[in-house]
């Protein structure tokens, strides 16, 4: 009995192996052009499967049975850790916990497009659709804005929906601010200074215009965006032909150097950073930004319908593949592997496209006359594991670099550790990987104002 169970085993291994090799050759033929390296290293595993399996074969029995405790041992494992890593996905009740003891409120669990689902009887309703969707695009337009005069369904990570008002050109303002002939603030950057996940009247804009008293602050934050596209953004909306007193490029070291490695592979946005006179025009492209938006909506709702109806059926069929277990595996695997290529090849050219974008902002700003303020914003990752340090993100070059331009710094990070020693606390739900909490933008908000009125008394 025994030995038949012992065969029977080797058959599968061997007939599985075979299968496997089957399939991935299939696979590869389907997809050879993407992800290359991803299928390579399928078919080393596999292979060294297959040449297990046959070794397995024409083993002694002493060497099957304990081949096969070890092997079976590393198989419940493997999905021991699947479903874990499974249940942690679907079950965030640490998060929800955690902000239902602190506000008494309950958590909003519904996706983006399950809002969109419930509230899309208003015709004026849209999820929120950014520039970095577009990065394969390389004819037509290139938008650099979402939605105008649509409310946008942006984020969640404060426990409730923020939904705003966009204004004519798809940012996050109320849309008279347009017909200003001044402004004190005109602020560019990030989510972070688009205001996720925020009210408008809590985000970094809508706290300045408490502390001012006044309604003069122009939003040009854009969700996603990093300082090429950031840039073209001030070139094709900025109002520069009105009276701008302040202009603040707030940098968020979490992704903005690295967005520009993804930012220059697209040719439209690579013409702004090599040629200064280039534009698209898009203030009188309104009606081509939005069928191209309304485009990519629908075939994101689609995306978003197909995998609601999917999900339960493929729960199962995901965790047979290991599929959480494998993203992550890989996911490291190409970490490492960005993050040296990044710091041996690439992250010094980039810091050379950041200063020359800079240089080009500051150039801007002398020839229209405005003072212009550099605010370093640190991600909350900054926090832990003793990443408090000169040379994480870059911060040592980026802030020596704005100084070295002698543009006006307004280093965020050094007043958090001013004002506490838990900095994390600025954050939404104290997450280090998440945007700053209502209290975080307030915090931010002040620190900016009182500072540029200290330069500006000297």
């Amino acid at each position: 009995m025994k030995h038949k169970i012992l065969s029977f085993i080797s058959l599968i291994l061997l007939i599985s192996s075979i299968i496997l090799i089957t399939y991935l050759f299939y696979k590869f033929q389907l997809n050879f052009t993407k992800n290359f390296n991803t299928y390579l290293v399928y078919f080393i595993i596999s292979i060294f499967y297959l040449s297990f399996s046959i070794y397995f074969y024409f083993q002694n029995e002493e060497f099957k049975i304990i081949s096969s405790i070890i092997f079976f041992s590393i198989l419940v494992a493997f999905y021991s850790f699947e479903i874990f890593l499974t249940s942690k996905e679907f079950n965030m009740s640490k998060t929800f916990k955690y902000y239902e003891n602190k506000t008494g409120k309950k958590y909003d669990k519904r996706s983006k497009f399950q809002i969109y689902n419930d509230l899309k009887s208003d015709k004026n309703i849209r999820p929120g659709t950014y520039p970095y969707q577009f990065f394969d695009q390389n004819s037509g337009i290139f938008p650099l804005s979402s939605f105008a005069n649509k409310k946008i369904i942006y984020c969640n990570e404060n426990g409730y929906w923020v939904i705003y008002n966009s204004d004519r050109y798809g940012f996050n303002n109320s849309d008279e601010v347009w017909d200003f002939d001044s402004y004190e603030y005109l602020l560019i950057g990030d989510s972070f200074t688009n205001g996720a996940c925020v009210q408008p009247t809590n985000n970094i804009a809508g706290n300045l215009k408490k502390i001012t008293n006044s309604k003069n602050i122009l939003n040009l934050g854009m969700g996603a965006a990093g300082p090429i596209i950031e840039y073209a953004i001030l070139r094709e909306y900025a109002p520069f032909k009105k009276n701008i007193k302040r202009l603040i490029w707030i940098y968020y070291e979490g992704n903005d150097l690295h967005n520009i490695y993804y930012e220059k592979q697209n040719s439209i946005l690579k013409k702004y950073l090599d040629n200064k006179y280039f534009t698209q025009n898009l203030k009188f492209k309104k009606n081509d930004i939005k069928n191209k938006l309304e485009k990519t909506f629908k075939f994101e709702e689609k995306k978003a319908i197909k995998e609601i109806k999917t999900r339960k059926k493929k729960k199962i069929f995901n965790i047979l593949k290991l599929s959480k277990t494998k993203k992550l595996i890989l996911s490291r695997i190409n970490k490492k592997i960005i993050v040296k290529d990044a710091k041996v090849v690439d992250e010094k050219i980039l810091l050379l496209n950041f200063k020359k974008i800079l240089k080009e902002v500051k150039s801007l700003s002398n020839k229209n006359d405005l003072k212009l303020y550099f605010v370093y914003l640190p991600t909350g990752e900054r926090y832990i594991n003793l990443n408090n340090n000169h040379q994480f993100k870059n911060y040592l070059e980026i802030t020596n670099m704005v100084q070295d331009l002698d543009i006006a710094l307004i280093d965020i990070n050094k007043n958090f550790m001013n004002i506490t020693d838990n900095p994390l606390k600025f954050y939404a739900l104290e997450n280090p990987g998440n945007h700053f909490s209502e209290n975080g933008y307030k915090k931010v908000s002040e620190v900016i104002f009182n500072k540029i009125n200290r330069l500006e008394k000297k």
